[in-house]
């Protein structure tokens, strides 16, 4: 971005957010954000320490290079070092996550992490999901787009500066920031932006 900064033209358009979650039968529902940095340093290691039943955390994570696997490292842990996750406690896809911690040895000890969007858009009704709230914050769009909730990240729309006033990418650049546009991406699953 900075080696292109006089070619290109950026703007915020819609917000997502990194969510936690567990099997709904969990009876915990808030957890700080101090609490998820150290369920992932791996001081946090019971959920009898978070209100819960006295069992083992087992705490799923995103492989390296996907995107969860980033917001997780820049909005949640911001610099600090996560625990070596086994190898079966990694999962390389969404829907693996979501999976894996919901259906973890049928109880609810598994929690994991995905954006919003994916959630919101690809679980099923009824499914057997609690998403946690952060600081007492849930994660809604409400929250998201008002920046109540704490782990949130903007999207982006990016034209070249050259795209002339009647080229699409242009047309389409200016149409997402409009109240119809803002409509296009709710009914996408993201947050517009206010």
């Amino acid at each position: 971005l900075d080696e292109c900064s006089d070619k290109i033209e950026m703007k915020p358009i819609a917000k997502d957010a990194l969510v936690f979650f567990t099997n709904g039968q969990n009876p915990v529902n808030n957890l700080s954000s101090g609490q998820v940095q150290k369920i992932y340093q791996g001081h946090i290691k019971s959920w009898a320490e978070l209100g819960g039943q006295d069992t083992k955390i087992t705490a799923f994570q995103r492989n390296e290079d996907s995107g969860s696997q980033v917001l997780m490292r820049k909005l949640v842990m911001d610099g600090l070092e996560m625990i070596e996750p086994e190898e079966e406690l990694i999962e390389m896809f969404m829907g693996g996550m979501v999976e894996s911690v919901i259906k973890y040895d049928n109880n609810e000890n598994a929690i994991g992490y995905s954006v919003y969007y994916y959630l919101k858009a690809f679980i099923e009704e009824g499914e057997n999901i609690k998403i946690f709230d952060i600081d007492e914050v849930e994660a809604s769009n409400k929250n998201i787009s008002n920046g109540k909730y704490p782990f949130t990240e903007n999207f982006y729309v990016v034209i070249r500066k050259s795209e002339e006033d009647s080229s699409p990418a242009r047309k389409i650049y200016d149409y997402l920031t409009t109240n119809d546009g803002k409509k296009f991406i709710n009914s996408c699953g993201y947050v517009a932006l206010p």
